[in-house]
């Protein structure tokens, strides 16, 4: 006599309690942006924080300041007329794009003010300028870290006399804008400053570069004002945003 053998499987069935839930997704970075003035700064590149992602993008600009504006002494003479007015800071951005690993990483901004402009006592040249020892060049504003090497120098200051260090052919009194590198997005120089003018017309320093949240430092003014100073520069600016 035969038997039939019947094989069964065995069926494991767990017991307890189900298994967790998956985390909730985290929701999108929500952008930000901060401004800064004159100084030195290191900014950290923000990470997933209270149910948020980090920044998948960092945007940086920075703008030079802008060249001081020459004393007229010629407004007390025959023909009266001003001085040459100072050239305005160049402008530089960069984006980058971010992962977690750039996530907690830290660039360090320098943002330099605006020069003195002339005056009868020390010189009639606006800062910096030519012979002037304690500015003999212009002031960079940079960026430095996570590969960037952004330089937006200074404008220079108008100058009393043509024909000086800085000058603009052409143009000979109003201080040359500064000039810019490093940014991947854009590298724009200064604008020439005014040059020297004949009463009733006055001297005006170049306009700043225009970016997405600041301006780079305006030119000064040759001095309007009989015994009055040339202006000085405007200060330089940085600006980074996160998205």
């Amino acid at each position: 006599m035969s038997f039939a053998v019947r094989q069964f499987e065995n069926t494991v069935i767990s017991g307890g309690a189900p298994p967790p839930p998956p985390p909730p997704s985290l929701l999108p970075f929500q952008p930000t942006s901060q401004g800064f003035g004159v100084g030195a700064f290191n900014v950290t590149v923000p990470g997933a924080s209270g149910g948020y992602n980090g920044p998948s993008s960092m945007f940086v600009e920075i703008g030079g300041p802008g060249g001081g504006g020459a004393y007229s002494p010629y407004l007390t003479r025959s023909p009266p007329g001003c001085s040459g007015s100072g050239g305005s800071g160049a402008y530089c951005s960069s984006t980058i794009a971010l992962t977690s690993a750039n996530w907690g990483q830290t660039i360090t901004i320098t943002v330099q003010p605006g020069p003195a402009g002339g005056d009868p006592t020390y010189s009639f040249n606006g800062r910096p300028h030519s012979g002037l020892s304690f500015a003999p060049s212009p002031l960079n504003s940079t960026v430095t870290g996570m590969g960037l090497n952004m330089v937006a120098q200074g404008g220079w200051g108008g100058s009393f006399t043509p024909n000086v260090s800085g000058a603009t052919p052409g143009n000979p009194t109003g201080g040359a804008g500064g000039n810019s590198s490093g940014g991947n997005t854009s590298n724009q120089s200064g604008h020439v400053g005014g040059g020297d003018t004949a009463l009733p017309n006055l001297s005006h320093g170049g306009a700043g570069i225009s970016g997405r949240f600041i301006s780079s430092g305006a030119g000064g003014d040759a001095s309007h004002v009989s015994g009055g100073d040339g202006s000085p520069g405007g200060n330089g600016a940085a600006a980074v945003a996160f998205s």
